[in-house]
């Protein structure tokens, strides 16, 4: 037990969430006298073996002649060229931007688009905070907090939230599903990060006036807090809306049984469907008036025969069919065009 919970808090591990590289260039030197000595930048890439992607110096010669830092794009475009990885090419891949994020978000695969950006980019790298910026956003604009509840992002998209002191829809999202104590909490590390002396919280107070005295001082989020105050009020609980099963999702003890028999097996209604129109259904001797069992098993228990005699006759074929063939033939009913021995 005690190895799985360690397996299961590697796979919760928190995701940080830092500032943005500065996208700001150091000049080492100008050069004038080679301006224009070729049409494209050239980029120069320290591949020693002991630097790391984080410290690797990467310079770049403008076409002027000007000899200076790379930019955080061009750094980690330089390492991905260089060190490659699995499922990490050199330009980002499309899903980061829309169209192709605001399709993939649609289709609840938030966990996918996060995950792959950790891998792609590094932690404090501009265009993976303005991803994680927008998913969250997003994320908070639809209310589906479920999405990322209990992945390893959840707990970066709270701080987010808290850092920027926009924690009343999340507040709301814990209140609806009776979650006080997620309340409490969450109330607590705004206090942390934006501590006020004249709203603090004493050691002794429980978590229902924790957020009692959230709701009170905050009065102008009340719209956002309706379903807060509504459990605060009256205890209603509002089930998440991933344990909510669809309303045309059929139960298994629902399903319709099926009943085959003679009547109905040569028709739409059989087995064949819209196919009985085009083959010839002979019942096997076998099968029983009124069998009640699943169209697929009762498919076995009949022959079909296909039209294609039909339109051989038409033609003036004569086609002959015995009825016993093979080494089962009955003496008295021998094939008389064998000469017997």
């Amino acid at each position: 037990m005690d190895k799985m919970r360690a397996e299961a808090r590697r796979f919760l591990n928190f995701v940080p969430l830092k500032e943005p590289r500065s996208q700001e260039v150091t000049v080492l030197s100008r050069d004038p006298e080679i301006a224009g000595f070729d049409n494209s930048k050239f980029v120069f890439t320290d591949i020693t073996f002991d630097a790391t992607d984080q410290d690797r110096t990467v310079v770049v010669r403008e076409v002027d002649g000007t000899l200076r830092t790379a930019t955080p794009e061009e750094h980690d475009r330089m390492n991905r060229t260089y060190y490659e990885k699995p499922n990490r090419p050199v330009f980002p891949p499309p899903v980061f931007e829309d169209p192709y994020l605001e399709d993939a978000l649609n289709r609840k695969e938030h966990e996918f688009v996060l995950d792959w950006a950790c891998w792609f980019f590094e932690p404090d790298d501009p265009a993976y905070v303005k991803l994680v910026q927008c998913v969250f956003d997003r994320v908070i604009e639809k209310g589906d907090f479920d999405v990322l509840h209990s992945t390893r992002h959840f707990g970066t998209m709270v701080f987010y939230l808290a850092l920027n002191g926009n924690i009343p829809p999340l507040l709301n999202f814990f209140g609806a599903r009776g979650r006080l104590h997620d309340c409490a909490n969450l109330v607590r590390l705004q206090k942390t990060l934006h501590p006020d002396w004249r709203f603090v919280i004493n050691s002794g107070d429980t978590d229902l006036k924790i957020v009692t005295d959230f709701v009170k001082q905050n009065a102008r989020h009340r719209e956002q807090l309706k379903d807060l105050n509504a459990f605060l009020k009256d205890g209603v609980v509002i089930p998440s809306t991933s344990q909510e099963v669809p309303s045309d999702e059929k139960k298994p003890g629902n399903i319709e049984k099926v009943t085959v028999d003679a009547s109905n097996i040569r028709g739409r209604s059989g087995p064949l469907g819209d196919l009985s129109e085009q083959y010839d259904v002979k019942v096997c001797s076998f099968c029983t008036p009124s069998l009640s069992l699943p169209p697929l098993l009762f498919s076995i228990l009949y022959q079909v025969v296909k039209s294609e005699g039909e339109a051989k006759v038409a033609k003036g074929e004569h086609i002959t069919r015995k009825e016993r063939r093979g080494r089962f033939w009955r003496k008295s009913e021998r094939d008389p065009s064998k000469n017997e021995e």
